[in-house]
C-alpha cells in the first residue's frame, strides 16, 4: 500500500516511517495521539 504523507528513507530517521518532507517519525505521531 502507498501512501501519500508518509515515506520510507534509509537516509533519514534510518528508515523508520516518517511524515513526507519531514523527520517526525510516524511512531511518535501516533504514540501522542494514544495520549489524548
Amino acid at each position: 500500500m502507498r501512501h501519500e504523507r508518509i515515506e520510507i528513507n534509509p537516509a533519514i530517521m534510518d528508515g523508520k516511517l516518517v511524515i513526507r518532507g519531514t523527520r517526525v517519525p510516524v511512531e511518535l505521531v501516533l504514540r501522542e495521539l494514544g495520549l489524548a
